[in-house]
C-alpha cells in the first residue's frame, strides 16, 4: 500500500478484521509519502477477512491524494511455528525456540519473531505468566480473547527474562505471545504459565 501527497504528511494504517492495528507508517516512501510495509517488499496477511486501510495526515492537514494497493500471489500455508501453541492445563512448563521460521506476524511487528501460545481462561484467574530461561532478551504479551493487549513485559526479571502477572477480566481465549526485544533475535526459552486458581470471591 502507498499513499502519496503533495499536499500534507501522509499517514497510512493497517486494521485486522477484528479491528487491532496491525501496522502502520508514516514517511518510509521518502520525503512525506507512506508505504506499509517500509520501502519495499510485501506484507503477508495474517487472517482471512475484510481489511481495512486508515489514509489520513500526520498532523491535521487536508488536501489530496493518491493511492495504490499491490496484490502479491497467494502465498502457500505458514509453517507449523506459525500457528498458537495450545495450553491445555496449568501450571505449564515447557521449551520454545525462537527460529527463522517462527511467525513474523506478532504484535510486536514482521521484524521479530514470535512463538504464540493460547488457553483458555475465565474470569477472576489470575495468571503468571514467565520467561524464565532465554538465549535471547525477550519479550511478552498478553493478548485477550478481542485482540487486545492487556499486558507487555520486557526485564521484569532480569535482561533476558519477562513476567507478567496479572488478573483475566474476561473469560475466553487468551493469547501469549513470546518474543524479542531486538529484531531478528533467535534462541531458545523456557516458558512457564502459573497461578491458575481461581480468586475467592
Amino acid at each position: 500500500m502507498e499513499m502519496r501527497s503533495e499536499d500534507f504528511d501522509s499517514f497510512l494504517e493497517l486494521l485486522a478484521p477484528n479491528g487491532t492495528l496491525l501496522a502502520d507508517d508514516d514517511d518510509s516512501l521518502g520525503g512525506l509519502d507512506s508505504r506499509v510495509p517500509g520501502a519495499t517488499g510485501l506484507f503477508r496477511l495474517p487472517y482471512t477477512g475484510t481489511y481495512t486501510i486508515v489514509a489520513t495526515s500526520y498532523v491535521l492537514r487536508e488536501g489530496a491524494f493518491t493511492m495504490k494497493v499491490e496484490f502479491g500471489s497467494e502465498q502457500e500455508a505458514p509453517p507449523p511455528e506459525a500457528y498458537p501453541k495450545q495450553i491445555s492445563g496449568c501450571p505449564f512448563s515447557g521449551q520454545g525456540q525462537l527460529t527463522e521460521s517462527s511467525s513474523a506476524e506478532g504484535r510486536r511487528g514482521n521484524l521479530y519473531r514470535t512463538d504464540a501460545y493460547v488457553l483458555q481462561a475465565y474470569a477472576g484467574q489470575r495468571l503468571d505468566v514467565i520467561v524464565s530461561e532465554a538465549g535471547f532478551d525477550s519479550y511478552l504479551y498478553l493478548i485477550s480473547p478481542t485482540g487486545t493487549v492487556l499486558a507487555v513485559n520486557d526485564d521484569l526479571i532480569g535482561q533476558a527474562g519477562s513476567r507478567i502477572t496479572e488478573m483475566i477480566p474476561v473469560g475466553g481465549q487468551w493469547r501469549i505471545e513470546v518474543t524479542s526485544f531486538a529484531p531478528f533475535q533467535s534462541g531458545t526459552y523456557k516458558l512457564e504459565v502459573m497461578g491458575c486458581p481461581a480468586v475467592a470471591k
